[in-house]
């Protein structure tokens, strides 16, 4: 099981620095702009901006972490049908 992303286990392909949250890989890359982006390519639509690389990764991991426990687990949708 990969580690947490704790800014060491990441490396550089092409300007986007890539380290592993909880089985996800987190993709940041600086802007042309100065800003920073976090991306979570398995989660469609969770991406952050920050001032900061560390930034961009906290906000990503966030909002990854609000889109999964809004989800519906298969327990879920077994109690409730797939109306959940």
């Amino acid at each position: 099981m990969p580690r947490p992303f704790d800014g060491r286990n990441r490396h550089r392909d092409n300007g986007v620095t890539i380290g592993v949250m909880s089985g996800f890989t987190v993709e940041v890359e600086k802007e042309t702009d100065g800003r920073w982006i976090g991306e979570i390519p398995e989660l469609p639509g969770v991406l952050a901006y920050g001032d900061t690389r560390e930034k961009a990764v906290a906000r990503a991991k966030a909002l990854a972490f609000r889109v999964l426990a809004d989800s519906p687990t298969e327990h879920d949708r077994q109690l409730h049908g797939s109306e959940v």
